[in-house]
C-alpha cells in the first residue's frame, strides 16, 4: 500500500550500453565526475526504485547493477590501470554507491574486493576498498607501475620487488576535495606477500618467501611511507636466513 504523500515507481533494464549518455544525464553533477573518473565501457544490466515524498526537494533513489562479465571495463583517471570482465553488485543510493564482490582482471591478474564511494553535498568525494586482493600480481607491470601514487611509487622503489606476488588483506583510500585544483589525499596499507620474489633496498635479498606490509599517505607530491619484512626464509649472498623482521 503506498503512502500518504509519496509517489514512487521503478524501471528495469537489460544489456544498457554504458557509454549511452542517458545513463550519465540522469545523475547528479559530482556522480557525472565519478562516472568520467571511471570511464565505464560495455553492457550493464539494472533496476531502479525512485521515491518521492511530497514536500521534498530531492527524491530518494536507489540503482542496482550488474555488469556483463564478458565486455565490461574501467579505467579510472585516479588509477589508470585497466580493469575488464568486472563482476559484482553495484548499489547506488542517496550519495552512496557499494560495490559488493567487485572482481576485474588485467591480463592474468585478478583484483577483488569491497568498493565504497561517498559523494557530498559540497561536491567532494571519499572513495575506500577494503578487504583488497590481487592474485598473480607483478610489480614489472609498467601500466600497473605507473598507476599507482606518487607516494606508494616511491614507497615501492625503495624496495625495488619483483618475482611472483600477491596482495592480501590490503585496503586504499582516497579524498577528493571540494575545492577545484586541490591535490587529492591517499592513504594505504597493503600486504604484499611473495614467493621465491626478490627485492634490493641497498642489498639484494633472494629467494624470500614471506610478506612485505606498506603503509603510507599522499598529498599532492608530498608522502610518507614506511614498510616492514616479515619473512620467513630468504638468500644473502647464497646464505640462508629465517624469520627475518623490521623496517
Amino acid at each position: 500500500m503506498r503512502q500518504a504523500g509519496v509517489q514512487d515507481g521503478a524501471t528495469a533494464a537489460h544489456e544498457k550500453p554504458l557509454e549511452d549518455n542517458e545513463l550519465r544525464g540522469a545523475l547528479k553533477p559530482s556522480m557525472q565526475q565519478a562516472w568520467d573518473n571511471l570511464d565505464p565501457r560495455g553492457m550493464i544490466d539494472f533496476e531502479t526504485d525512485v521515491t518521492w515524498q511530497v514536500g521534498s526537494r530531492t527524491p530518494h533513489l536507489v540503482v542496482i547493477a550488474w555488469p556483463h562479465r564478458e565486455n565490461t571495463s574501467i579505467k579510472p583517471r585516479m588509477f589508470p590501470y585497466q580493469m575488464e570482465r568486472l563482476e559484482g553488485t553495484f548499489v547506488y543510493r542517496d550519495g552512496q554507491v557499494l560495490f559488493d564482490r567487485f572482481a576485474a582482471w588485467h591480463g592474468r591478474t585478478r583484483l577483488s574486493g569491497k568498493v565504497h564511494w561517498n559523494f557530498l553535498p559540497d561536491g567532494s568525494w571519499n572513495f575506500r576498498i577494503e578487504d583488497m586482493a590481487v592474485d598473480r600480481l607483478s610489480l614489472e607491470d609498467r601500466e600497473l607501475r605507473l598507476a599507482l601514487p606518487a607516494g606508494l611509487r616511491e614507497g615501492l622503489a625503495k624496495w625495488n620487488p619483483s618475482g611472483p606476488m600477491y596482495l592480501h588483506k590490503s585496503r586504499m583510500n582516497a579524498r577528493h576535495p571540494a575545492e577545484a585544483g586541490q591535490p587529492m589525499e591517499m592513504d594505504w596499507d597493503l600486504r604484499l606477500g611473495f614467493h621465491q620474489a626478490r627485492i634490493e633496498c641497498g642489498i639484494r635479498l633472494e629467494n624470500m618467501h614471506g610478506e612485505l606490509q606498506l603503509r603510507g599517505q599522499s598529498q599532492g607530491h608530498a608522502f610518507t611511507s614506511l614498510g616492514e619484512l616479515d619473512i620467513s626464509s630468504l638468500l644473502f649472498e647464497n646464505f640462508q636466513f629465517t624469520d627475518v623482521k623490521g623496517p
